[in-house]
């Protein structure tokens, strides 16, 4: 579930990761509330605003609040699904799957239908 970065962040970083993994998303006194000995209600904002800038976490807004939402696994499943349609577009019994549109001309003369 997690990976080697994740080990590298601090122990309340760890623990701000863990709830809102665990959550799939969640506003600041959602992860404040489950913080042993939580801090502030604006250190955890500092926090969650600082994981964002790392690259962990982004945010959706819903009204007034912010949710964070981890984003690596954002990036997990896009990344595979490119790779799935690699591999489809590469093996000849599924090329046909793929419309003629989404492919690319081979030449600069050439144009789809």
């Amino acid at each position: 579930m997690f990976s080697e970065k994740h080990f590298q962040l601090g122990r309340r970083e760890r623990q701000i990761m863990d709830v809102v993994y665990r959550r799939g998303r969640a506003s600041v006194s959602e992860v404040r509330e489950e913080l042993p000995d939580p801090p502030s209600y604006s250190a955890v904002r500092g926090m969650l605003g600082l994981l964002e800038d790392k690259g962990y976490l982004r945010h959706e807004q819903h009204g007034l609040k912010y949710l964070y939402v981890p984003s690596a696994a954002r990036r997990r499943k896009r990344s595979r699904r490119c790779w799935n349609s690699r591999i489809l577009r590469s093996r000849p019994e599924t090329s046909n799957i793929f419309p003629k549109w989404s492919r690319r001309p081979s030449r600069k003369g050439d144009e789809h239908e």
